[in-house]
């Protein structure tokens, strides 16, 4: 082993942090070569004077002083991040309750009940040879749609044919803004107009302070709804409400255009 390589090492072996290998051939070297060991000498001395040297003790108050920085240090430090914390959180809060208000505010509220006094009411204000033309009134939240997009909506798509009575035609469509199966159907002839609503049967229907009586309509089974001049019936399949709105004076063909929708839904 070459001497400066010895002599990198010497405080390492005084010290005994070296391995078994290393420090044996360190030490067979210092045996031979007296360079190393006068290194090894004057090493070993200066170790030995430094360990006899008493320890600095500091002045008590300085001691005072470190823990009382402590002490104060972290502490700040703390209720600075705690603070932070805290803004942060109740930043945070702030939003999260401001985006759920604005989404509350704004969310699209399902159709719970379909309160169609308002519009029967209207049309109760209309004289007989006003009638045709009131039906052009919207109920509200009904607007314009598609026939065929109506007809598919309420369900109505595959009816066996596109007349619920003789001389009767789709004049007009409207479907709910909070839910699209609930449609308005508008069927007119030369002289006589109607007004049919095909509503899903968890939608409840309101009438105001209407009276309703059970009725049936030529073995059809349902109820009317009282409304000056005006014949309201309403009956149900397994999945809507259907309500004719109509001044169809005679039963028997009011009951066709009934069975027509019973019959085109059943389908």
């Amino acid at each position: 082993m070459r001497a400066r390589h010895v002599r990198k090492h010497l405080a390492a072996y005084l010290n005994g942090e070296l391995k078994d290998r290393t420090r044996r051939r360190i030490a067979r070297h210092l045996e031979t070569c007296a360079e190393c060991v006068r290194a090894y000498e004057a090493l070993r001395t200066v170790h030995g004077e430094a360990s006899r040297l008493p320890l600095p003790s500091p002045d008590e108050r300085v001691w005072q002083q470190i823990e009382a920085g402590l002490a104060r240090g972290p502490a700040k430090a703390v209720t600075k991040k705690r603070t932070k914390l805290r803004v942060q959180i109740a930043a945070i809060a702030v939003l999260l309750i401001a985006v759920s208000t604005v989404w509350y505010l704004l969310r699209p509220v399902p159709l719970r009940t379909l309160d169609l006094d308002p519009y029967l009411a209207a049309l109760e204000a209309n004289p007989e040879e006003a009638f045709p033309r009131a039906f052009a009134l919207e109920p509200s939240e009904f607007s314009r749609v598609d026939q065929t997009e109506a007809l598919r909506a309420a369900g109505l798509e595959r009816a066996s044919s596109p007349q619920p009575a003789q001389g009767f035609e789709l004049v007009g469509s409207r479907a709910h803004a909070r839910d699209a199966s609930t449609v308005q159907l508008l069927y007119g002839s030369d002289n006589e107009v109607f007004a049919v609503f095909i509503v899903p049967r968890e939608i409840e229907l309101a009438f105001g302070t209407r009276d309703l009586q059970r009725a049936d309509l030529e073995e059809i089974s349902g109820g009317t709804v009282a409304a000056e001049n005006l014949a309201v019936y309403w009956t149900v399949t397994p999945d809507r409400h259907v309500l004719l709105v109509c001044r169809i004076p005679e039963e028997s063909r009011r009951a066709h255009v009934v069975r027509y929708f019973i019959t085109a839904l059943e389908d």
